[in-house]
């Protein structure tokens, strides 16, 4: 018998994990272990925590839809594991891999469990695109590549080219057996009621990506950093617990592109060579490339759904690239130690979280995260080098205030923009790159309609008006700018011991 559980894979279907299974030729079990630390002490009750009891309240019910048991087991994970293999004839343990710090160290303490009762332990990968470790060795590179756009070129080629089929098998495929007996892994009763929440059909991870894909991905490209519109795809909450598989969802991005283009869907893998195959391959992230290179394109529409298309996978790519940090930048997760942040100051970091600084745009930023979880990805970048910069609080405060509010929050993910905000890490903004709120704000909301939504003081005010810093605002933002630049400069000259890149 297996053991397979789940964590950031909150999905019964499309995960190599099934076909693994599948192909042990015996039945298992499968599990979600709730950890305590992860959803202890109010955690469960935060927009992230919320999110993610939903989503496994939705895996429970769609393996039931699907006649299989999904058990739900609450405790440390190594203790309830430990338990596991004393009851159950279990002869391997199978996960999907996690690279965070955390996931690290409670793999390594499931690893050791299962060595102590002489059960295999197998963590397949399954979170990127890409098989990271694979694409890697094909680049031929001895370095990893550090600036995003080269990244995105050879990644899109092998992407295209090596994207292997979606697994075949989902849950009501595999022989899945019930647990013999009870233990002391019983669910509280209060993550029972969050897990019981419902999700109405239109908003399960498949509707919303098809109603992305047959609507706003055509405009994507246009309208994404307006963020008043709101205007994104919405799917990156499903994503990043693996409700969404990004195989799945980049598959059916080509595919509605090529579909508008009067093309044949997406072909995966089997390329000899992806380097030469990527030539052709890429001929569709290129604008205007309906018949060859610069050629017009058949119509309109076709133009639009190939050129939203490309640009939300180049979003995707984004996630690949920090994913892609997390392995091979030794400093990924620790920067903080690297780079002596001692000059820096909380000062103003609590009047930032609760959207009291005076600058609208941040104000409401802040606003609209607090109350829904939810904040566009431009308001994210603004809202993160604002505190870095214009107020020179150390990043790591403002990574922690995102995973504590941040409905989509993963780890890897929040570290990388976190990262890049504050001009450290691969490919950061460089130390003179300050984004200004007002700027901003005039740019992609010129009427004001978000900062009217969220700051509802600020209803009646003029277009012209509506932008501008309060006379109490916590910091100058022309004085505030200059001030980080030195300050900037004199950290990344002077780390805490040399840094591969600076800025």
């Amino acid at each position: 018998m297996y053991l397979f559980i789940h964590r950031k894979d909150l999905r019964a279907g499309d995960l190599r994990a099934f076909d693994y299974a599948a192909s042990l030729g015996m039945p298992g079990i499968h599990a979600l272990i709730l950890d305590p630390a992860q959803l202890g002490d109010g955690r469960a009750e935060s927009h992230p925590g919320r999110h993610f009891l939903r989503a496994a309240g939705l895996l429970l019910r769609d393996y039931a839809a699907q006649g299989a048991e999904l058990q739900l087991l609450h405790g440390n994970p190594a203790l309830v594991l430990d338990e596991l293999l004393e009851r159950e004839p279990i002869r391997e343990v199978v996960v999907t891999a996690d690279h965070t710090p955390y996931a690290r160290r409670r793999d390594e303490r499931l690893a050791a469990v299962c060595r102590s009762r002489g059960v295999r332990w197998t963590a397949l990968e399954d979170v990127p695109l890409a098989d990271l470790d694979a694409f890697q060795e094909q680049t031929g590179r001895k370095e990893p590549y550090r600036v995003f756009t080269p990244f995105y070129r050879a990644w899109n080629g092998y992407v295209r080219s090596r994207l292997a089929p979606p697994p075949a098998v989902a849950a009501g495929g595999l022989p899945i057996a019930r647990l013999s007996g009870g233990g002391s892994w019983s669910v509280p009763g209060e993550l029972a009621g969050l897990l019981a929440a419902p999700v109405p059909e239109d908003e399960r991870p498949e509707r919303q990506l098809e109603r992305f894909l047959g609507g706003s991905l055509q405009a994507y490209e246009e309208l994404r950093d307006r963020y008043a519109l709101d205007a994104g795809s919405g799917l990156s909450r499903w994503l990043n617990v693996g409700a969404l598989s990004a195989r799945r969802a980049y598959g059916l991005a080509l595919d509605a592109a090529r579909t508008e283009d009067g093309r044949e869907p997406l072909a995966f893998g089997g390329a000899a060579d992806w380097r030469a195959d990527a030539a052709g391959q890429l001929e569709l992230a290129l604008p205007g490339s309906g018949e060859g290179p610069g050629s017009a394109p058949r119509d309109p529409s076709a133009a639009a759904a190939r050129s939203g298309a490309e640009s939300w996978i180049r979003q995707l790519a984004w996630r690949e690239f920090y994913l892609y940090q997390a392995r091979f930048d030794a400093d990924f997760f620790r920067y903080e130690e690297q780079v002596d942040l001692s000059g820096l100051t909380e000062r103003h970091a609590e009047a930032w979280r609760q959207g009291r600084t005076g600058i609208p745009l941040i104000d409401a930023a802040m606003t609209q995260l607090r109350t829904t979880g939810e904040l566009p990805n431009r308001l994210r970048m603004i809202a993160a080098m604002f505190l870095c910069k214009n107020l020179l609080a150390p990043f790591t405060a403002g990574e922690r205030w995102f995973r504590e509010q941040l409905l989509d929050y993963d780890a890897t993910l929040n570290r990388g923009g976190w990262l890049w905000s504050s001009s450290l890490g691969f490919d950061a903004a460089p130390y003179f790159r300050i984004m200004n709120p007002v700027v901003q704000s005039k740019r992609w909301d010129p009427d004001g309609a978000y900062i009217r939504r969220w700051l509802p003081e600020r209803a009646g005010w003029s277009a012209a008006a509506v932008h501008e810093p309060s006379p109490q605002a916590v910091v100058d933002l022309k004085a505030s700018r200059a001030r980080a630049i030195e300050t900037y400069k004199r950290l990344l000259a002077k780390p805490s011991r040399p840094l591969d890149r600076l800025h």
